[in-house]
């Protein structure tokens, strides 16, 4: 008898432990997704939370300038340090101003954002969006940036230029 009473303690026990393991996975993942939602919604809204989407696109574009304008110093200070070391950076500069000679302007609608992660405190995302050129060449830019403080550096840029059918 006073066995059957240790057996049904622990069975309950056991019961008890499964539901509050449960209870706090399914609140972990209203945490997250709530924090996810938080952040898409203040990032596409233009609210100062964890930045926006216009100055992650003035960035790009002042990093663009700078290259073209062939100012390596200024155009680096567009980028995130912690992942790319000046002398990388000074490897790929000249690469760089060839596939970006004449940049116009990008898309400022692209749709295609993903946030990639939040860890030590900064937030790191990933966009494509359309360019345009002087030279009536169009393309693609996938830009991977860091959330520093209240600015955006860049971790990452990939340029796809295509031409423009003559009108």
């Amino acid at each position: 008898m006073y066995n059957e009473h240790i057996v049904r303690t622990k069975k309950k026990s056991i019961w008890k432990m499964i539901i509050r393991v449960i209870a706090v996975l399914v609140a972990l993942v209203f945490v997250i997704g709530a924090g996810a939602t938080l952040v898409y919604e203040s990032f596409n809204s233009g609210s100062r939370g964890f930045g926006d989407r216009q100055n992650l696109i003035k960035e790009v574009d002042e990093f663009i300038r700078d290259i073209n304008d062939g100012k390596m110093e200024d155009a680096y200070a567009h980028v995130d340090s912690k992942s790319i070391l000046l002398s990388d950076f000074r490897s790929q500069y000249e690469a760089g101003r060839k596939a970006l000679d004449g940049y116009m302007e990008q898309d400022e609608d692209f749709q295609s954002l993903n946030f990639i992660s939040i860890s030590a405190g900064r937030l790191q995302v990933s966009y494509e969006t359309k360019v345009y050129f002087w030279n009536r060449t169009s393309g693609t830019i996938l830009v991977t940036a860091v959330q520093d403080g209240p600015r955006w550096k860049i971790v990452n840029l990939k340029v796809n230029v295509t031409k423009l059918d003559p009108e």
